[in-house]
Order: structure tokens, then sequence, then C-alpha cells
């Protein structure tokens, strides 16, 4: 017999002990509450079971903290910390959002206020609608060059602004949120073709 085949079969023996092991087990936990048996196991084999159940479950590949204390036995799986900080992420995303909606509201509101008082309505959709910053970032976008950013909170801002009004939009499978601390802007969003109307109205004095 050669010595794969020794392995392979060590290999199947181990497997076939620790599933033995592991269905004994279950039936021993299963008999106590239904009075199968009335020898029970001190504390430490309780332990020493649970132990055994768990390497040779798939619970092992998510493990990351297992806590055995005399008020009982604590677990930490990666699948739960996974979800949580996806809804995190989320619950960010939407206040953010909410956070932009509510930016352009307030300068709309604005704006009216100022056009009431009988101002040049042109210029104060231009001056009111984009922030300086926020031109610059739709300009920059509508050129060839590449857009290197450093990921802050005002420019995360900025970029909702211009996505709310529809002068740019994200790349399939990409978020604002979602962008590293420092790349090119153009991996993640780019600008619509709304934007570049306005960019061309603006330049012609169209708006």
């Amino acid at each position: 017999m050669s010595l794969a085949s020794k392995i392979n079969n060590q290999n199947l023996i181990n497997f076939l002990v620790s599933k033995a092991i592991s269905i004994l087990s279950l039936l021993y936990f299963v008999s106590i509450p239904l009075g199968w048996t009335k020898t029970k196991f001190e504390t430490d084999d309780v332990v020493i079971l649970f132990i055994i159940l768990l390497f040779n479950s798939e619970l092992l590949e998510k493990l990351v903290k297992l806590v055995i204390s005399k008020d009982g036995i604590t677990l930490d799986l990666n699948q739960i910390k996974e979800t949580q900080d996806s809804q995190q992420l989320s619950i960010q995303a939407n206040q953010s959002n909410i956070e932009a909606v509510t930016s352009i509201i307030q300068r709309i509101t604005a704006l009216e206020q100022q056009i009431a008082q009988n101002k040049d309505e042109k210029e104060l959709i231009v001056n009111s609608l984009l922030s300086e910053y926020e031109l610059k970032h739709l300009e920059q976008l509508s050129g060839n060059q590449p857009f290197v950013y450093t990921k802050q909170r005002a420019f995360e801002q900025e970029l909702r602004h211009l996505r709310a009004f529809g002068f740019i939009e994200n790349l399939a499978g990409k978020t604002i949120s979602g962008m590293a601390p420092t790349g090119d802007l153009r991996d993640y969003v780019q600008i619509t073709q709304k934007g570049i109307d306005f960019l061309s109205k603006k330049q012609y004095n169209l708006v």
C-alpha cells in the first residue's frame, strides 16, 4: 500500500471517529431532558463534549471568540459580526443621503426667498444650485484626466449633492460610502448627460 493510500485511510478513520463522537455526544445531550439517562456529566465533562462538537462542525470556521465561564459558554461568530457591520454601513449611508437631500431643500428655500426679492433669477440659480467646489468636481469629471481625491465627509456630501441633482451617477456596483480613502474618483462615479448639458448651458450663460 502506498504512502498516499495510508494517509487517505487514516484521514477516513479520523473522520469516522470524530463523527461517531459527535453523534454520541448529541445523543447524550438529547437523552437528559427526555429522561433516557440518569447519569449526568460534570460541568467540565460537558464543556469538553461541547468543544468536541464545535471542532467537528462548520462553526469553527466562523468562530471569532469562545469564552467559557461559570455563567456559561459565549460564542462570537463572524457571520453575525459581518451582518452587524453591513447594517451599520447601510444606516450611515442612509443618514448621509438624508443630509444631502436636506441641504438641497435648504438651498432651494433660500433661492425662492431671494427670487421673491426681485433679484436676477438666472444669476441666482447658477450661484445657488451648486457650490464652488461642487462645480469644480463636475467640471473635472467632464474632462479626461484622472480625478485624484482624498475622502472626507465634506467631499462625500458634495458628491451626493451632484448625484441628487442627476449630474453624476455611481458606476455599477460602486457607492460613495464604499469609496477607498484615496484613489481616482472615476473608478466610482461618472458625469451624466444632464451634468454635461448643465456645464454647456452655464458656459454660454443659458442657466
